[in-house]
């Protein structure tokens, strides 16, 4: 077998971001690694394309989204043949590199949303608190977590309390009848609580960013006649994006 080609360091923590978040652009790269020169980070991309590890995903033929907005990169199937003999990365969400060309501009773009999403707690982290943020890569393997799977589990550390929460972005065009059941499993889990049965930890609440307000008045409909057994907190994605993660916009359920 011929031997790959070689990368640096930072060139692997690149690839590191794209196992995690799946897809990221060009800024949110720059913004991730920290590094005082961007074109450096340019330069990285340029060779790891080059070297065929990573590839521009192409928002089918949208020439308009193309050319305003920065380019977005994921992992190719010989960075999974790179990654795949390291403990540290899940076979699964390497394989993800065999379906990429046929998910959707959707979805690909709810990806980015939760990268900014982490970018945003980060800014947003005053002294003595520490982010922890696990995606569906950080999560494969933990059964006693709820289905369908999260988007993210986050933690936000000082030194004297923790708050855990289960973050869930939900896309555009699904039934209400597969919102609801969603819904209504999450609050069955919420009393289930096998959460409790692998950690000493309180169960986290439930964060659920909803595509518009349309979906937010139906959802907190369902949950509120479900009677959860933690909070669940509902916004909308228009909102995040314009006020951030972390502040009053959040909507408690009030079972």
């Amino acid at each position: 077998m011929n031997t790959l080609p070689k990368i640096t360091t930072k060139q692997t923590d690149l690839l590191n971001y794209l196992y995690k978040f799946y897809f990221l652009n060009t800024n949110q790269l720059q913004k991730l690694l920290n590094h005082k020169k961007p074109q450096r980070i340019q330069q990285w991309l340029k060779d790891l394309k080059d070297k065929n590890y990573i590839d521009k995903y192409d928002f089918k033929g949208n020439k308009f989204k193309e050319r305003s907005e920065p380019a977005t990169y994921y992992l190719t199937k010989l960075a999974r043949l790179k990654l795949k003999d390291n403990n540290k990365y899940d076979l699964v969400i390497l394989d993800r590199t065999y379906r990429t060309k046929s998910l959707t501009p959707g979805f690909v773009t709810n990806c980015l949303f939760l990268a900014d999403i982490y970018l945003n707690l980060l800014s947003q982290m005053k002294k003595g608190e520490k982010l922890h943020f696990s995606t569906v890569a950080n999560l494969q393997g933990f059964d006693y977590l709820p289905k369908p799977l999260l988007d993210a589990y986050i933690a936000i550390k000082t030194s004297k309390k923790t708050s855990r929460s289960f973050l869930i972005l939900l896309r555009a065009k699904i039934s209400w009848k597969i919102l609801d059941q969603r819904m209504i499993n999450y609050v069955q889990y919420s009393y289930a609580n096998r959460w409790t049965d692998y950690s000493s930890d309180p169960l986290p609440t439930f964060l659920i960013i909803c595509p518009n307000e349309t979906t937010k008045r139906h959802l907190y409909k369902t949950i509120e006649n479900e009677s959860p057994n933690t909070p669940f907190y509902l916004a909308t994605k228009e909102i995040i994006q314009k006020s951030g993660f972390k502040g009053d916009m959040w909507q408690r359920v009030e079972a």
